[in-house]
């Protein structure tokens, strides 16, 4: 969490205002901790496609590996698939930040190890492979990279694509008059960097996303939980 002088309000109604840029249906689990004298906007800033299963599993198949040593999950959208991955329990199930943990929790499935410091920060825990990395059909290829440096075999599956959406003048201008931004997702945040002010806070649910808003942006808040509610406070104090 950063601490800084309160913003000028940019809001035609003088009230500070939050847009929330994930897809529809995910922003609600944030939005109860924002102040109620804030205004909330909803800009979805990608649209998600889900790959069919049998697509995921002809693509796990085609790897030509017959069960993997270790499996990380670098979203929540991915814990779905994970049961179509070829897994015994020796299998290391490994997952990036805690919302993705807890979707695998939800489906019954047994975490090994969770990074809050993104993808890289599972790297000292992966011991054997083959490796598979489940996620989107772009993931950061950081992890990859070293896990192949120390000669383990690793290999990328995909199963949802996320693309950025063309936005309207409207959007834009929403956008450069918040007062705070959340941005789901390294890709949403490239979407709305060129129009988001400065002197705005960029809300991000984990270490990946807070490294690439990072960057380009100085102020920024990692995770929806009830510190949020107080950086929003501070902000307009």
């Amino acid at each position: 969490m950063t601490s800084a002088a309160a913003p000028s309000f940019r809001n035609d109604m003088d009230r500070p205002l939050l847009v929330a840029t994930r897809e529809a249906g995910l922003n609600d689990v944030f939005t109860p901790l924002v102040p109620a004298t804030w205004d909330v906007v909803e800009v979805p800033l990608t649209t998600t496609t889900v790959l069919a299963p049998a697509d995921v599993a002809a693509a796990l198949r085609d790897t030509g590996y017959p069960r993997f040593a270790t499996v990380v999950v670098t979203s929540a959208r991915a814990a779905a698939s994970v049961s179509l991955v070829p897994m015994d329990d020796d299998t290391a199930l490994l997952a990036v930040g805690d919302v993705t943990a807890t979707a695998l929790h939800n489906l019954g499935h047994v975490v090994r190890a969770v990074s809050d410091d993104g993808a890289l920060g599972l790297a000292p825990l992966v011991e054997t492979g083959p490796v598979l990395l489940l996620g989107a059909v772009e993931i950061r290829p950081e992890l990859g990279v070293v896990l192949r440096d120390r000669g383990l075999e690793v290999v990328h599956v995909a199963c949802y694509e996320t693309v950025p959406v063309a936005l309207t003048p409207a959007q834009r201008d929403l956008l450069t008059r918040a007062q705070a931004v959340v941005a789901g997702s390294p890709r949403s945040w490239a979407v709305a960097a060129p129009h988001v002010a400065s002197d705005a806070v960029v809300v991000v649910p984990g270490a990946t996303t807070a490294a690439a808003v990072g960057e380009t942006h100085s102020r920024v808040h990692v995770g929806w939980d009830g510190s949020l509610r107080q950086t929003l406070e501070d902000w307009t104090a």
